[in-house]
């Protein structure tokens, strides 16, 4: 009977465990801040589903993984799902105190929660426990912990104890004299009795073997042993081995330290010792290699002996050999592939020396290796190149070389078998967008890429952590003597759909979470892929709030039968926000100049950034002012103050928002200038491949010290400039394919606050075209610029006085109710400046008027190309060659009349753009009037834009 019962029992009880009950509603009582905003969403999806306990208790399960939580309780009633939970509170501040500064700064290094992350008390006192154990010794309470809550979070004091410290007593040192012996310890002199710190203590014994190493003593061995006892006592046994030294004479091809360099190679690889027959062996090939036969080698060994310890001296003297020509290379034993795509082969990876026609053994071997990849790239996968055969002519001064080939037959690809994917439509893409295809040749060397390219594929369609169940190379790629073909099998492991579930953000102690979150671009919900995570953390580095960004994927619930929802932890570190510099130098357009920029980052922590710039110079040229002006030879002080805002989602929206105002004096060719801006920029990315922005912009501006009598006026310039741009470059740092694509019209008039005055009104248009092209062309980035710009003024109505008469300028023509502002007129200057020239040369009409000396009534154009191949010489750095043509005109446009000009650029390749050094020569040198020509180039600096 009781058992009976007590199965009855169990029976209800899992019967009201599995029983689904209709979720009407969902209450949570949650004790967080700003986070639980978030909780309560992700909970209320529960709402209007019907789950059994066991059910939740899973769901909760996989929502428990979440480091946020500190305590949780649900409980379902009449359909109410009630929550309660507490979250962890952020840790706002780590104080560390006591002891001495090595020990507080290790404890800091050591702790495993930082400032931002969320506190565990458990973490915490492990952690504490650990570093007891390491730095302090045994029996007493050598430190202690206090929390404190505030409005920021949780804030966390360390005291250390000053007694029980693990100290650094005795540094034993063994193996050498005793002279030797008290230079090692003078290294540890400041170790001693110290905080033992097992991160200095490495340090100084890589000091003491670079040390070594430097006196010659390559083959030398450090061993160490570190005792703990009252105080820490470190022993240091140190064998030294031989020691060596060289001197070379009759050495050109080579620096002297290539040379020492390769022997200390040899010594400390094969710990062996030096003697002059392995030298001559070493010099004998090193020459071999660089193509120079016939070295002879001598070397003359000494022994003696210094204040540290016995040394042998070797003296060699080289006598250089020469190159040697390479009267044929002879191909045989192909018969498939003809002679003339194994020339071509072999005449795209010849060296420079092969090239030249000079015997070059090491880049022979290189040359092999490339032929059996080619053979092998068209299914001849069990065909040999054999070593390339070097016969020497009798004189010694010319060899011929044969590759011998065996040729085997081709192999072609049979079947693709995918397996793990049910789509077909994604088996028939993955299929396609594979390198071997059925029917066509297999190429072997293109597997590895094709094992990336699909399973990348298949991990962008939703199947985040998709992986291949066979990985033995043997059964994915099935070779069939018989049939002389392959079969590929790729079994994929998709595991279920991911979407994008929970952002948790930790280590952002002062960067809302929000901030973090907007710039996943995924809702939640939505299929989520490793391409869209790497994207997600690329935009939260180029922020420039945090030094460090890490992801960390973990499965969270059930999506329906084959999905689940992916949530991410996202840890960062923050840099400091604020930032000041001072920056004094001199340009060869500004003279001497000064200027200081303060900024802040991340106002109220929404990444909102404010920048103040002031900045003044003195020119040391009067060259780029009209006659007048520079017979007055005067020089007074130029400057700019600047403050912007940028608000970069404004309204919650992604629209960045800049707010720029600016008061400037500056000097120009016919006057000099106080200008007073306000422009308000407003930006939309759509997406990654197109970008628009609007530009307000008012300047209020005073011209003086005027040669021409227009020039001397006030004027107000009110303008809106729509822009559109197109970005199809591979790498926005450094593009190597792609285009770029821009174009900016301003419109100028009353409508938009532009003067509107009884003798003179602001009416103008104003559009710029710029085009950037990249072509690659092997190993070169053909870059080309094409830049178009036309600018029409509309206040064309004719002036007249009192009685009806024309109203005439300087230049004789009748004046009209407006002109488009100096400060407006085209100019070849920042990204459309014309290398090789000054700005006064680049910026003259074809009559050899300057641009600044006219007024511009009708029309104006600017006209700019520049062609330039580019070679990356690293990741960071690219030499070219450029081309460039531009000119200024008004009125009308005459293409043949361009300037023109030729040089080499470097280009160091930076976040913010490349570091451009060029310099430039015209290739036409324009007379003046006077019986002067143009300069004959110049050198330029600048951040590139192209």
């Amino acid at each position: 009977m009781v058992r009976a019962l007590y199965i009855l029992i169990l029976v209800c009880l899992s019967c009201n465990l599995y029983a689904s009950e209709y979720i009407q509603s969902v209450v949570v009582e949650c004790d967080g801040k700003s986070d639980c905003v978030d909780i309560i969403s992700g909970f209320k999806e529960l709402e209007g589903q019907s789950r059994s306990k066991k059910e939740l208790y899973k769901y909760f399960d996989f929502e428990l993984k979440n480091p946020i939580y500190k305590s949780f309780n649900f409980s379902l009633k009449n359909g109410i799902l009630n929550i309660e939970t507490s979250l962890r509170e952020k840790v706002s501040n780590i104080s560390i105190v006591g002891a001495d500064e090595v020990l507080r700064r290790r404890v800091f290094e050591d702790f495993p929660i930082k400032e931002g992350d969320f506190f565990n008390k458990k973490l915490v006192e492990d952690a504490l426990a650990k570093i007891e154990q390491l730095y302090f010794t045994q029996g007493d309470e050598n430190l202690s912990l206090t929390t404190v809550e505030t409005e920021e979070g949780i804030s966390l004091n360390v005291s250390l104890s000053n007694i029980g410290i693990n100290k650094v007593g005795e540094v034993e040192v063994t193996g050498v004299n005793r002279l030797f012996e008290e230079k090692i310890r003078s290294m540890f002199e400041g170790f001693s009795n110290k905080t033992w710190d097992k991160t200095i203590f490495k340090r100084h014994i890589e000091e003491l073997e670079i040390y070594l190493d430097s006196l010659g003593y390559w083959n030398s061995i450090v061993k160490t042993k570190i005792l703990k006892e009252a105080k820490v006592r470190a022993q240091v046994n140190v064998r030294l081995g031989k020691r060596y030294a060289f001197n070379f004479h009759g050495v050109t091809y080579f620096e002297h330290y290539k040379l020492t360099s390769e022997l200390k190679k040899i010594v400390k690889n094969r710990r062996g010792s030096l003697n002059s027959d392995s030298i001559i062996h070493i010099l004998s090939k090193l020459y071999k290699d660089r193509g120079v036969f016939y070295s002879s080698v001598k070397v003359r060994k000494v022994k003696g002996k210094d204040e540290n310890s016995p040394y042998e001296f070797f003296f060699i003297d080289v006598k250089e050999g020469t190159k040697v020509r390479l009267e044929e290379v002879i191909f045989s034993g192909n018969r498939e592939i003809s002679t003339k795509k194994i020339e071509d082969v072999y005449n795209s990876n010849a060296s420079t020396l092969l090239s030249r026609g000079y015997l070059d053994i090491k880049a022979l071997d290189s040359v092999k290796n490339k032929l059996k990849e080619y053979y092998i790239s068209n299914g001849y996968i069990f065909s040999s190149i054999e070593d390339p055969i070097i016969v020497f002519s009798e004189s010694g001064k010319s060899a011929f070389v044969t590759f011998k080939v065996t040729e085997s037959n081709k192999y072609t690809i049979n079947k693709i078998n995918i397996s793990g994917v049910t789509d077909k439509k994604m088996v028939t893409e993955i299929k396609r967008i594979l390198y071997n295809k059925e029917g066509k040749n297999f190429d072997v060397i293109k597997v590895d890429q094709d094992l990336k390219t699909a399973l990348e594929y298949v991990k962008e369609k939703g199947y985040f952590f998709n992986s291949y169940l066979e990985k033995n190379p043997k059964k994915i790629v099935n070779v069939s003597s018989a049939s002389k073909s392959v079969d590929l099998n790729l079994k994929f492991k998709t595991g279920k759909k991911t979407y994008l579930g929970n952002l948790i953000v930790t280590g952002n102690l002062l960067t809302k979470d929000i901030v973090v979150k907007r710039e996943v671009k995924v809702a939640r919900g939505e299929l989520i892929t490793p391409q869209k995570m790497n994207s997600f953390v690329n935009r939260l580095r180029s922020l420039g709030l945090f030094t460090r960004v890490n992801i960390t994927p973990f499965i969270g619930n059930k999506k329906g039968e084959n999905a689940v929802y992916l949530n991410f932890i996202v840890k960062v570190k923050e840099k400091n926000f604020g930032r000041g510099e001072v920056a004094p130098g001199f340009r060869t357009d500004l003279g001497y100049k000064i200027s200081g920029t303060v900024s802040y980052n991340n106002i109220s922590g929404l990444n909102r950034s404010v920048i103040a710039k002031a900045q003044a110079n003195r020119r040391t040229s009067y060259s780029y002012l009209d006659e007048r002006r520079q017979s007055e030879q005067r020089d007074p002080l130029e400057g700019i103050l600047q403050l912007q805002y940028v608000e970069p989602y404004l309204f919650g929206k992604e629209i960045e928002m800049k707010i720029s105002t600016k008061a400037q004096r500056k000097r120009y060719s016919g006057f000099d200038a106080d200008i007073l801006s306000l422009s308000p920029i407003f930006t939309k990315e759509f997406n990654k491949y197109f970008t628009s922005s609007l530009k307000y912009e008012i300047d209020y501006i005073k011209q003086y010290d005027a040669t021409l009598e227009e020039d001397k006026d006030s004027f107000k310039i009110g303008a809106i400039t729509p822009s559109a741009t197109f970005d199809f470059r591979d790498n926005p740092a450094a593009p190597t394919k792609g285009a770029w694509f821009n174009l900016s019209w301003e419109f100028a008039n009353p409508y938009f606050g532009a003067q509107s005055d009884d003798d003179l009104t602001i009416n103008y248009n104003r559009a710029v075209s710029r085009n950037y092209f990249y072509i690659p062309i092997g190993k070169i980035v053909l870059a080309t610029s094409m830049t178009f710009g036309v600018e029409k003024n509309f206040a064309k109505d004719l002036l007249t006085d009192e009685n009806g008469d024309a109203v005439l300028d300087s230049d004789g023509e009748q004046k009209t109710k407006g002109f488009i502002p100096s400060l407006k007129v085209f100019r070849l200057s920042g990204r459309d400046i014309l290398r090789g020239f000054s700005d006064d040369e680049s910026n003259v009409l074809i009559d050899g008027t300057e641009i600044s000396d006219i007024i511009v009534r009708d029309m104006a154009y600017l006209v700019n190309f520049k062609i330039e191949p580019r070679y990356y010489l690293s990741d960071n750095s690219v030499i070219a060659l450029f081309f460039d043509a531009g000119r200024v005109f008004n009125k009308s446009v005459r293409f043949f009349d361009l300037k023109t000009s030729a040089g080499v650029s470097f280009k160091v390749l930076t976040p913010v753009g490349s570091l451009d050094f060029d310099y430039g020569v015209k290739l036409k040198r324009d007379r003046f009037d006077s019986g002067g020509r143009e300069t004959f180039g110049r050198f330029h600096v600048s951040i590139g834009q192209f």
